[in-house]
């Protein structure tokens, strides 16, 4: 769990000159990035077998609150958690798409 904030104060710049060179290495802004770990995080309990309630997986992954939680589901795999984890991995490949389109 890294803070952003943290991690500008010890590289000591400014958090603009962060973001920009951030997005230009990776290719997409620190926040997204941070979503994008968290969505596999998710996806590998998921596939892993292991069964967690909606809210217990959303802490575990390390969201805010379950409404971010759903709300990045919903981004990603184009379906709402629950049928997500309900077996319907498919989706999986919406988001491999979208991630292939993004150049680093």
């Amino acid at each position: 769990d890294i803070k952003l904030k943290h991690l500008i104060e010890e590289l000591n710049i400014p958090e603009r000159t962060f973001r920009s060179r951030f997005k230009k290495i990776v290719g997409v802004s620190p926040k997204y990035f941070s979503r994008i770990t968290q969505f596999n995080y998710i996806v590998s309990i998921i596939l892993s077998g292991e069964e967690l309630p909606l809210s217990l997986l959303a802490a575990e992954a390390g969201f805010f609150d379950q409404a971010h939680f759903t709300k990045t589901v919903q981004e990603f795999v184009l379906s709402a958690p629950s049928g997500f984890l309900e077996g319907d991995v498919s989706k999986v490949s919406n988001f491999i798409r979208q991630m292939n389109k993004v150049s680093p």
